[in-house]
């Protein structure tokens, strides 16, 4: 299980400039910054998620704020990582702040899915939630009844997909697609084979935007052993996966 660190970056700023002259303190803190993921902004003396204006905080009634395990979530520089725990933990507006966390960038595209479409689109998941996000944003372009978003940026529109991953012969419509953060709901839902094809479909990044594969789920499912064997159980999981309890 993985938790945020606390870093009182004001404090390191503080210590550096009072042992150093000032522009070989600022030089070394900006030396540190650069070891902080892209995924993260320093705000305020902190550490803060990396958001965009496509990203509506504190501008519609469902999303006044990220929480701390919703934020720790976002932050994260890792490639692969489980946002996982009862229902109610905020995990399906992480997953979808996850997919839009680089969408100022250009080139940039994110695939969200579910095991099926009709998942995709009930009353309250995730394309219900992005179409309260995004209806209406200037620079947004709603595509194919919501299965697709194009946002405006300096160059090249970025892009929100949904997908699904039904059965098997579902792996050829994302044959030759490339993402660059894919967004997995109920993730304990899908088979293991299923899911780590997926991989391979993240792949040629625009500078500065990191690979991601983000996943959550209830702690319930047909695949739930495998996704505990991955993420969750400290004997069988590897150092790289990252486990967020919702």
């Amino acid at each position: 299980m993985s938790t945020a660190i606390a870093i009182d970056w004001s404090g390191i700023d503080r210590q550096l400039r009072s042992n150093l002259k000032p522009a070989a303190a600022k030089q070394l803190f900006q030396q540190l910054l650069g070891l902080v993921p892209t995924t993260c902004v320093f705000k305020n003396g902190q550490l803060e998620p990396r958001l965009n204006k496509y990203i509506p905080v504190g501008k519609i009634p469902s999303l006044k704020e990220f929480y701390p395990k919703q934020k720790s979530f976002l932050m994260l520089g890792c490639m692969d990582a489980y946002y996982g725990g009862a229902a109610g933990g905020g995990k399906s507006y992480a997953l979808l702040g996850s997919a839009a966390q680089f969408l100022d960038v250009p080139g940039y595209n994110a695939l969200v899915m579910r095991k099926s479409f009709s998942e995709l689109s009930l009353p309250g998941a995730l394309m219900d939630v992005a179409n309260d996000w995004w209806a209406g944003m200037p620079g947004v372009h709603r595509r194919d009844g919501g299965r697709q978003y194009l946002f405006q940026t300096a160059g090249k529109p970025s892009s929100v997909t949904f997908g699904y991953l039904e059965n098997t012969d579902d792996r050829l419509r994302y044959k030759s697609a490339a993402f660059h953060s894919i967004n997995v709901d109920e993730v304990t839902h899908f088979s293991e084979s299923d899911f780590t094809f997926m991989f391979s479909r993240l792949r040629d990044p625009p500078v500065g935007v990191p690979l991601r594969m983000r996943s959550g789920s209830n702690p319930d499912g047909p695949g739930r052993l495998w996704v505990k064997h991955r993420y969750v159980d400290p004997t069988t999981r590897d150092a790289d996966k990252v486990f967020i309890p919702a």
